[in-house]
């Protein structure tokens, strides 16, 4: 999807922000969504920048580096888990409108997905997050064009799943019972992963 339609949601703004400000660029927009403008740092008068090359340029310098991150890919979880929560296949955890909207605003941002993680931190679900966010990028790899490094990458990815969350006493293994629906899960869209794990 491109960045212009991803700007509308402010989950995304939040986590795309988060990445844009990272010390390691030396010019920082941010976009702010109330206001519908992008602030630069160091500071340059936006109305010099034409928007439709900047988005572009956004698109090919910026985009592309941050869905190789695992914030990226923290981003993909945390809508996940707000689709399920918004789905009609919650109908029986009797969610109110006002659940919904609670839950959006606590989860909805980088810092409420880091609470959420620290909420799991030394219990299995903790190891699950992880596992759901190391196979979204492994898949997202999977479907890029792919080059050596990138073959490189997505085989130490692959090793990193199979000794963290496949091995012997992992909470994955434990929950799922079997590797068999473990490898399952590598097959399955993530929502429906995160389903099985949910549901379990």
């Amino acid at each position: 999807m491109e960045v212009k339609f991803l700007l509308k949601d402010e989950v995304f703004v939040d986590f795309f922000n988060t990445f844009l400000s990272l010390p390691v660029f030396g010019l920082t927009p941010l976009y702010m969504l109330k206001d519908n403008k992008w602030l630069m740092w160091p500071n340059v008068p936006f109305a010099q920048v034409n928007t439709g090359v900047f988005l572009k340029w956004l698109e090919t310098h910026r985009m592309v580096f941050f869905k190789q991150t695992e914030l990226y890919h923290s981003f993909i979880l945390c809508t996940e888990i707000l689709e399920f929560a918004s789905s009609k296949s919650t109908d029986d955890l009797k969610w109110t409108p006002a659940d919904q909207w609670l839950l959006r605003k606590c989860l909805g941002s980088v810092r409420g997905i880091q609470r959420f993680r620290s909420f799991l931190k030394g219990t299995a679900e903790e190891e699950l997050v992880l596992f759901c966010v190391r196979v979204s990028m492994l898949l997202s790899m999977k479907e890029e064009n792919e080059n050596e490094l990138q073959t490189l990458n997505q085989q130490t990815l692959q090793t990193a799943i199979r000794l963290s969350h496949l091995s012997e006493g992992s909470a994955i293994l434990s929950v799922c019972h079997t590797g068999e629906t473990v490898c399952l899960c590598f097959s399955l869209p993530l929502n429906t992963a995160l389903f099985l794990f949910f549901c379990l």
